[in-house]
């Protein structure tokens, strides 16, 4: 996702977050303002996100907050690169990632939740180092391939950091 045009009604936001989510329970915020002003508000966002919405902090007017329009841009990506499950056998809520770092921020804004990956697909020439805890820290487990399950190699649930290489 690019960006998020809300359309205001005399009914706005003087305070609101945008926020995004791959499970839509956690929810990190993507933008936040204090100086809503009504009319037209294009904001951009540039994360990936299954769920995205509107949470209102503050109403300019006593009416509360009216939007008659949201709507939420992107662009194809063709992205490359190993994709992270939160289900086994690749399902559920997922996200592909390029080669880099990624801490427990990083992830959670590329919308993988701490300690939720249940199945990882690795495309040949890639390389994933995942470590239990944040800071590439504690176990560190190596997947050159596919892993459609991670219960059964006992690190379920249970990755925190990882980092993606080329080969």
């Amino acid at each position: 996702m690019s960006s998020v045009t809300l359309a205001w009604e005399a009914a706005y936001a003087r305070g609101y977050k945008v926020q995004v989510s791959a499970n839509g329970t956690q929810w990190t915020d993507a933008y936040s303002t204090t100086t809503g002003d009504g009319g037209t508000d294009q904001v951009t966002v540039g994360r990936s996100a299954r769920y995205v919405r509107m949470q209102g902090v503050t109403p300019a007017t006593q009416w509360g907050y009216s939007l008659w329009e949201f709507e939420i841009y992107g662009t194809a990506t063709t992205s490359t690169g190993p994709t992270f499950y939160a289900d086994a056998n690749y399902a559920g809520a997922a996200a592909t990632l390029a080669p880099g770092s990624y801490d427990l921020a990083q992830l959670q804004a590329a919308g993988i939740a701490n300690d939720t990956i249940s199945s990882i697909r690795v495309p040949a020439g890639y390389s994933v180092t995942a470590y239990a805890d944040a800071g590439f820290a504690g176990t560190a487990w190596t997947f050159t391939a596919d892993a459609p399950n991670l219960v059964s190699t006992g690190n379920n649930d249970a990755i925190s950091s990882l980092r993606i290489s080329t080969l």
